[in-house]
């Protein structure tokens, strides 16, 4: 598991202007959970394969229910634009890590017991030096599956 960091990583202004149409009042989850460990809250990669660079954003929302303003959410660029997929919303927990899984990573899924590798750039939400799942992409659509432990 690689704790992500994007360092000097600027959202595109597509994407911030959407964040600002559609999570009123955010801001990122802080970059230091309360062991010390420092997280991401901006990753890069390509996470549908499609070869273009995407956004994984860790943010945390002032609209909506108390209990799911904080997200995940994926910006996947196809073409010039950029389409938001919100991948988690949960209650604001500033102990989980953005992490990033660059593509060929072996890892390990506890649904099948077995082993395999990133097949695209994957990003996932962690406690650190625990464990948590990270979102497969497959036929269009991202699966939460528990890995890494």
């Amino acid at each position: 598991m690689v704790i992500a960091f994007a360092k000097g990583t600027k959202l595109p202004d597509a994407v911030r202007a959407d964040l600002n149409r559609h999570a009123d009042n955010w801001r990122f989850v802080p970059t230091t959970n309360p062991g010390g460990v420092k997280c991401a809250s901006i990753v890069t990669g390509d996470f549908d394969g499609n070869g273009q660079t995407d956004y994984a954003v860790h943010i945390v929302a002032g609209n909506g229910p108390t209990e799911k303003r904080q997200r995940l959410i994926l910006y996947l660029k196809k073409g010039e634009k950029y389409f938001g997929r919100t991948l988690s919303r949960q209650v604001p927990n500033n102990g989980q890590c953005l992490v990033f899984f660059r593509k060929g990573t072996k890892d390990y899924r506890y649904d099948t017991n077995q082993y395999f590798r990133y097949r695209y750039d994957t990003v996932g939400l962690f406690f650190p030096e625990k464990g948590g799942e990270s979102y497969l992409y497959q036929k269009g659509r991202f699966y939460p599956v528990i890995t890494s432990d």
